[in-house]
């Protein structure tokens, strides 16, 4: 009987121990999604896991729910967040797309443990300042709002990796993003930008930059200074010429630049030996340069509706079999 009361006591610990702990991503896909606050309210210290839709408001009760770990709040008519949402000390998801959000609570800053916060399509204006005390975020997607800036400080979100500003208003490029040293992806398509800041070379970690439909007019040398960039996209733009310096971009291995105003690109496009797509539809281009034949890594080239007559025979070889796509030209050396 003692053995059986020591094994039961044994569980009870373990259990509270659980009950008590931020828990790994592998142990929070085994508990429970509650969907129901009042269902959730029954037993608030066993929800780690809560979906909630179509709601008008979201309740101050909530703040109850303290083991809470990922939270979504979606496809509702809420237009704030109360700010009992710092008693979530565990919270590690936050989920707040496709709501009518105006605004976020300062309170937010409590939230130590977030790892993702997503704000997608919202009308949010403004990121309270306490975002700079999540030192553990990693994922922050503000995509489809009305932002025009946003707030960071040196070294004070050291884990963020991606950060998704696309879909806003931003007419300048935000500066405090060159705070975030650890940035790997950078979103900041559809938006009104005109030039890359100088200094851009401080997201010395970039891997991923996108900036389609935005208002540049020319291919931003700075961006070449980034020796990690792997993918770059700047569809959509009115770009006219691109800088011999893209050289410098020996780890590219993507490069979209469709819907511009290009009427040649440069041979030092061909000194990049890692790029496997180049995306040129939609320009006016009249000659592509021989030079591209060095791209033995391309598997994808896209030069539909230019102004193109010939393309060297050696490009033509070198992509045999492979995704070539020349339509929308009037090209006599098929």
């Amino acid at each position: 009987m003692r053995f059986f009361i020591l094994i039961f006591g044994i569980l009870i610990l373990q259990v509270n121990f659980l009950l008590g702990q931020v828990l790994s991503k592998d142990k929070l896909a085994k508990t429970k999604i509650f969907t129901s606050l009042k269902e959730a309210y029954m037993s608030p210290q066993k929800v780690y896991r809560l979906q909630i839709t179509g709601t008008d408001i979201i309740p101050e009760q909530i703040g109850r729910l303290t083991n809470l770990q990922i939270l979504y709040i979606y496809n509702s008519d809420a237009v704030k967040l109360p700010k009992t949402i710092a008693r979530l000390k565990k919270l590690q998801e936050l989920h707040l797309d496709n709501n009518k959000l105006t605004s976020l609570p300062d309170e937010i800053k409590f939230l130590k443990n977030l790892r993702i916060l997503s704000a997608t399509n919202n009308n949010l204006k403004s990121i309270p300042k306490g975002i700079v005390e999540l030192k553990n975020l990693k994922y922050l997607y503000l995509s489809n709002n009305k932002l025009n800036d946003i707030y960071f400080k040196q070294g004070r979100n050291p884990e963020l990796k991606v950060l998704d500003l696309s879909f806003n208003k931003f007419e300048n490029f935000p500066n405090n993003i060159l705070y975030l040293k650890q940035l790997e992806k950078l979103y900041l398509s559809n938006n009104k930008i005109k030039k890359i800041h100088s200094d851009i070379n401080k997201l010395e970690n970039l891997k991923e930059l996108y900036a389609d439909d935005n208002n540049f007019n020319k291919f931003p040398e700075e961006i070449t200074k980034l020796e990690n960039l792997q993918i770059v996209s700047f569809n959509n733009n009115k770009i006219e010429k691109i800088s011999h310096k893209i050289k410098k971009l020996a780890g590219l291995q993507k490069l979209i630049l469709s819907n511009n105003y290009l009427k040649n690109i440069p041979k030092e496009i061909g000194m990049l030996l890692k790029l496997e797509v180049l995306v040129l539809s939609n320009n006016k281009l009249t000659e592509i340069p021989s030079e591209l034949k060095s791209l033995k890594k391309l598997t994808e080239l896209n030069l539909y509706n230019n102004d193109l007559r010939t393309i060297p025979q050696e490009i033509m070889y070198l992509l045999k079999n492979k995704n070539i796509e020349t339509g929308g030209n009037r090209i006599e050396n098929k």
